[in-house]
């Protein structure tokens, strides 16, 4: 087995509340600044979606083999 990581259910909640927090408002934002990519790399209309699509389609995608990978590890 792996180390062991120190802390309190409370310090794990936090923290896996701020990760998600951080990590939604970056694809939040990323999607009403995206016209000035356009502009300056003057990107095609599909380009542009995929652009905006593929971090919101990353992230719920990786969570089946992330999901996968929990039970062997314990979630730890």
């Amino acid at each position: 087995m792996g180390k062991m990581v120190k802390g309190s259910p409370a310090q794990c909640l936090f923290s896996a509340a701020l990760g998600f927090f951080i990590g939604f408002a970056a694809v939040s934002l990323f999607g009403p600044t995206a016209h000035k990519f356009k502009d300056i790399m003057q990107l095609s209309p599909v380009m542009m979606g995929l652009l905006v699509a593929v971090p919101a389609l990353s992230g719920s995608l990786l969570r089946i083999p992330f999901g996968a990978w929990e039970e062997p590890s314990g979630g730890r």
